[in-house]
């Protein structure tokens, strides 16, 4: 009694791996095995499913329809959702591509529910998204590249290249960041309890709320810049 009606199924396959999209597309009147080719999505890289027949019965029941997505068309899918902050697995690109084609044709309409399940973290395939981003899975033209950089593995180095490309984006490549602000002490005053913010300006509330949090008579605290 949990829903009043039974969700309809869609079952989204790798193009280069794809039994069960080409039985769907044939009525389901026949199902052949075949050898599966490369393809980004590995997990799913299945040309004979163990549990066909009990997979073709779900999709009948819930009058289920099977899409298919091309290497393209899936790291795309990946990717656009990367950029919305789900870091998603090539196999979650199959499912939005399929998701995405199924709108396209009308199969979901605007207003309806959809749920997409999302397999893997992205952080399992980085080579995939190293890859996508520059410009080097076969057959994909990468369309949301954002080339990594290198740097080495130092604190500041990490730090400086950050500062920059934030600099860059809000006021466009060549952009001279502000020079770099002295840094700051805040000296506590034992007696008074009191605490003095030095070359710092606009950060009077900090030093309020330090000075509110500290214990009545306990030394003022000294933050080095």
């Amino acid at each position: 009694g949990l829903i009043s009606k039974r969700p309809r199924i869609c079952l989204a396959q790798a193009e280069r791996a794809n039994p069960l999209y080409r039985a769907y597309k044939a009525g389901w009147e026949n199902f052949e095995a075949i050898t599966a080719g490369e393809t980004e999505a590995s997990a799913i890289r299945i040309g004979n499913p163990v549990s066909v027949r009990r997979a073709i019965r779900a999709l009948q029941a819930f009058d289920g329809v099977v899409e298919q997505a091309s290497e393209s068309e899936l790291a795309e899918a990946a990717a656009a959702a990367d950029r919305y902050g789900s870091y998603t697995c090539p196999h979650t690109g199959v499912a939005l591509a399929a998701l995405e084609k199924l709108k396209a044709k009308g199969s979901i309409e605007r207003g309806q529910k959809v749920v997409v399940i999302s397999t893997a973290n992205g952080l399992k395939f980085t080579q995939f998204k190293i890859r996508y981003h520059e410009d080097e899975i076969p057959g994909v033209q990468s369309k949301h590249p954002n080339k990594p950089v290198s740097l080495p593995s130092d604190y500041e180095a990490v730090k400086a290249a950050v500062f920059r490309e934030l600099e860059n984006r809000a006021h466009g490549p060549g952009h001279e960041p502000p020079s770099k602000p002295e840094p700051f002490q805040l000296l506590g005053d034992p007696s008074a309890n009191s605490l003095e913010l030095q070359r710092r300006p606009g950060a009077h509330r900090a030093a309020e709320r330090l000075s509110q949090a500290a214990p009545r008579g306990a030394p003022g605290p000294r933050v080095g810049g």
